[in-house]
């Protein structure tokens, strides 16, 4: 949010009229040039004259006055993060980030020793719950600490979510349902940009999206446990269940008794029973396999996240382009399902990589008065970006063993953070 130090109460002015009462004749009602020697502080947002002085500048005596054209309140207006306070914004952005990390290896871990459903389902609740949580923050610490166990919780949603669908499915059906998850990702991103547009404040907002979250907990008592895992784990006779109602409610009948018996029998074979994720270190192969696969993923978080957060610094609406970039990561996820049935996984990554980091390269280059050019590149670069990461998750899925899926998410999230 723009602003500047808020007049004296003597002045009766209002925040709601924006600068005008610095705009007076008075020259003791001036604000100060910006001294571009200062790199760090813009003299005409931070700084004010003395009393009685029109050249010796002082910090803001009255606290700081906020543009609220855009915004009725966000955290810098709420905890007066300006100034030299003004790192505290990104940091608080970076400690949600931080949570990934941490949430990938946590959730990894989970969700291999409950299940599938129990992890997806207990991120689910945390992710309500810091959510509401954070809103009621009445402070900058208490802010920081629930949005970083809130990034925690919701990259653990995310890549349980993902590593549940995928193995819901046969092989040749993952790309489509990857597709299909991923979408709902995008239209979200798309529905925030109307949400946000018509609830201005910050804390409304985040109870708003905690609260919409609640009755999908209902879900829980109708999803069933993830029947490759129910596999590996030596729980057969659960897994038959689970395959059986899943026949039952696709309408194809009964399952033949041998199909069931294979089924089993592969769930005790040795080496389902015995793969560990040291197996990504001990092989050659597999670790070739893990060093190629983490900078792909550390390359796409990279620029995923940097045109993500960077939506603001093209200079267009800050609304429309939240709404553009979800659209373009809709069609990027519909491109990259249709791309890898023509050219398979790594040859689709590679390009989406290459075309994409292209695109962000050329835009270094383009004036910044140029905004529909930087802003079109801009959002080539993510379709591309966007199609490289849905690949990326086909990728590593179908790279290594059931029982260590989750686990090389841990590893992908961490390099990229």
């Amino acid at each position: 949010m723009d602003h500047h130090c808020k007049p004296p109460d003597t002045a009766n002015c209002s925040e709601l009229y924006f600068g005008d009462c610095w705009n007076r004749n008075d020259s003791m009602m001036r604000l100060p040039p910006d001294d571009e020697g200062t790199l760090f502080i813009n003299e005409t947002q931070c700084r004010m004259y003395a009393n009685d002085n029109t050249t010796k500048l002082v910090d803001c005596e009255n606290g700081w006055a906020y543009d609220r054209s855009r915004y009725d309140s966000t955290i810098v207006s709420e905890f007066d993060l300006v100034c030299e306070d003004s790192y505290m914004v990104s940091l608080a952005s970076s400690l949600y980030i931080a949570g990934f990390f941490f949430g990938s290896i946590l959730f990894g871990l989970l969700c291999d020793f409950l299940g599938r459903k129990n992890g997806v389902f207990l991120a689910f609740a945390l992710v309500l719950s810091l959510t509401v949580l954070c809103s009621l923050s009445k402070s900058y610490v208490m802010y920081v600490i629930f949005r970083f166990l809130n990034g925690i919780s919701e990259i653990g949603l995310y890549v349980s979510v993902f590593t549940y669908v995928t193995e819901l499915v046969a092989p040749s059906r993952r790309a489509m349902i990857s597709t299909i998850a991923t979408s709902y990702w995008c239209i979200g991103i798309m529905m925030l940009a109307p949400i946000a547009y018509f609830i201005r404040s910050w804390d409304k907002l985040l109870m708003t999206f905690g609260i919409s979250l609640s009755p999908l907990l209902l879900l829980y008592f109708f999803v069933p446990e993830s029947p490759r895992w129910l596999l590996v784990k030596g729980r057969s006779e659960e897994a038959k269940i689970v395959i059986k109602k899943i026949a039952k409610r696709n309408k194809v009948g009964d399952l033949p008794d041998d199909i069931l018996e294979n089924l089993e029998v592969g769930s005790d074979s040795s080496e389902s029973s015995k793969t560990s994720p040291m197996i990504i270190i001990r092989y050659p192969q597999m670790r070739k396999k893990a060093v190629y696969i983490t900078y792909s993923w550390f390359a796409v978080n990279l620029a995923y996240y940097g045109l993500t957060y960077g939506v603001e610094g093209l200079n267009v609406n800050i609304y429309i382009g939240t709404f553009l970039s979800g659209g373009t990561e809709l069609l990027a996820y519909l491109f990259a399902w249709f791309i890898i049935q023509k050219l398979g996984r790594r040859c689709s990554l590679a390009g989406n990589l290459i075309t994409g980091g292209s695109a962000c390269f050329i835009n270094i280059w383009i004036p910044i008065q140029l905004v529909a050019l930087r802003t079109s590149l801009a959002m080539i670069g993510k379709f591309f970006v966007t199609s490289a990461f849905s690949i990326v998750y086909i990728y590593t899925v179908e790279l290594f063993p059931t029982n260590i899926r989750q686990v090389k998410h841990i590893d992908s999230h961490k390099q990229c953070r």
